[in-house]
């Protein structure tokens, strides 16, 4: 360690004022060291309920449970829709929902058990480390009161992909892949954040009236950003804070990956038909279920 060799160098003993320097390069070479003074920070003054639905990926949530046991800032909420999840830890708050009730619905019923100023949206595929979520917790906008935010989510190919308004060929959507190396630094505004790792203060949340009840799978994340939207609130996205989402972990049979396009669809249709014709729905639907970037 640059430090500590400092202090046995006669050098450095002659020159005191060397010191600083050393201790400077320490801290900025080692940004571990950094997040751990900026968890210190938020462990005093800001609690985040994490909020997480299993179905049938209780190993996933193990884990997520293990990175959470080290964090003083966060309290696990696991919504269980599959009646097999069993915690591990006395301090993770377990709630057994009526059956396979949704995501949207799940996250809901969690809510209702937050502690926290703030609630974390996390799937159990989404790899998310103890100092991204002190970030996050530190990224909320001065709107935070009136604002949801997120992370850049990666994929399994290690892209980062985004829903922008207007699509192209009439679609109301047009999905962009963007370039990790051309974000920018700070926080910038957008349609959507993924509902995989999303951030909101728990109050606003509940006064929006928390996830569409009618959505049972996919397209409640965009119901949620399309309603802050309309109501004048914000949208951001954190590219500080990267998270790898490599979709259909908590789900890996071919029948559920079947049934993961068929409600992906019926998700986007649902929330689609609100909003424009039959037919103009059906496509929209379909193209957003796809995953295409047209």
């Amino acid at each position: 360690m640059i430090f500590g060799c400092a202090i046995l160098d006669n050098e450095f003993l002659r020159c005191p004022g060397l010191w600083f320097f050393d201790v400077v390069g320490f801290v900025f070479e080692r940004r571990n060291f950094l997040a751990f003074l900026l968890r210190v920070e938020l462990m005093v003054d800001k609690l985040v309920s994490v909020i997480c639905v299993n179905y049938y990926s209780g190993r996933l949530v193990w884990e997520i449970e293990s990175l959470l046991s080290t964090c003083s800032f966060a309290q696990l909420i696991v919504v269980d829709n599959s009646g097999e999840f069993f915690p591990k830890l006395e301090a993770t708050e377990c709630i057994k929902s009526q059956g396979n009730i949704g995501f949207g619905r799940a996250c809901n019923l969690g809510v209702e058990k937050a502690k926290g100023e703030f609630v974390l949206f996390l799937n159990p595929d989404a790899s998310i480390s103890v100092d991204g979520i002190a970030m996050l917790l530190n990224s909320a906008p001065k709107d935070g009161d009136n604002a949801i935010w997120g992370p850049v989510i990666i994929d399994a190919s290690g892209a980062f992909s985004t829903l922008t308004k207007p699509g192209r060929l009439g679609l109301a959507y047009r999905r962009v892949a963007l370039s990790l190396d051309s974000l920018p630094k700070n926080s910038f505004s957008a349609e959507y954040v993924s509902g995989a790792c999303m951030m909101v203060k728990a109050d606003y949340f509940r006064r929006l009236g928390g996830y569409s009840k009618d959505i049972f799978l996919y397209a409640e994340d965009l119901g949620l950003c399309t309603k802050v939207l309309e109501a004048g609130g914000s949208v951001y996205i954190d590219p500080q804070v990267r998270v790898s989402h490599l979709g259909g972990r908590s789900s890996a049979k071919v029948r559920d990956r079947l049934l993961r396009l068929l409600r992906s669809y019926n998700g986007h249709y649902c929330f689609l038909k609100k909003r424009m014709p039959m037919l103009a729905s059906f496509f929209n639907a379909l193209h957003l279920a796809s995953g295409l970037r047209i």
